[in-house]
């Protein structure tokens, strides 16, 4: 699966077999995304951040075209991004980050949080992660805490209803996806994030030639992972 959707899986599981029969999971080579991924905490950090994360997706074994897979396979994603935050809390903070690769190529991801003087100690706001050129669009929520020494809580949770034509036959989809991040700091300029998620949704794919779908199912898939910001 290419960042949730259940076609041209061959990019995907080639470079993953070895990996899935040694481990148990699909790991993805840094070629695709697969399972979309927020790779910042709630608190926008001002200026410049870039990242790297690696995902690992675990879960049951389905119908996916060329081989079968789980619901998403892992993603290995660079980021980078840049906040604004206001001098005065009461103004909302927004930052602008995109990412790479993707099954469309990439991906733009926008955040805007809440003025900080309303929910301080947490920081929450509301994002969209758009892929381009592709039109799909997974809007979420984050939320969490940080403290003053740099460790801090978040969740987010995101979701996405989409369709996507091929020669022969349509795929629709939808799906919620929900993380748990936990932040470390490691220098002043640099963080890890640990990812905990679990994903679940329902798939439907259909000849164009019939009314009859010949798979319509609930998926899911456990997801864990981590990602290293640095920023100054």
């Amino acid at each position: 699966m290419e960042n949730g959707h259940q076609v041209d899986l061959k990019a995907c599981t080639v470079n993953a077999r070895t990996f899935r029969k040694l481990t148990g999971f699909s790991f993805l080579a840094p070629l695709q995304a697969c399972a979309p991924v927020i790779a910042h905490g709630p608190d926008v950090h001002p200026g410049f951040t870039g990242s790297g994360t690696v995902v690992l997706g675990n879960g049951p074994t389905y119908e996916n075209g060329d081989d079968p897979g789980p619901f998403y396979f892992g993603a290995t994603v660079l980021s980078a991004g840049y906040g604004f935050r206001p001098r005065n809390s009461s103004l909302p903070a927004i930052r602008f980050g995109v990412q790479a690769p993707t099954r469309g190529g990439a991906a733009a991801d926008i955040y805007l949080q809440a003025p900080r003087r309303w929910l301080s100690p947490f920081a929450a706001g509301v994002g969209v992660l758009a892929e381009f050129p592709e039109r799909r669009a997974m809007p979420y929520l984050q939320a969490g805490a940080r403290n003053q020494r740099g460790f801090g809580l978040n969740f987010v949770v995101g979701r996405y209803s989409d369709s996507n034509a091929k020669i022969g036959y349509t795929v629709w989809e939808r799906a919620q996806v929900n993380w748990l991040n936990v932040e470390v700091p490691l220098t002043d300029w640099a963080s890890l994030y640990l990812h905990g998620g679990f994903a679940s949704g329902h798939v439907t794919k259909r000849n164009n030639s019939s009314p009859t779908p010949y798979v319509d199912e609930d998926r899911w898939v456990r997801l864990g992972g981590a990602t290293i910001e640095l920023h100054h």
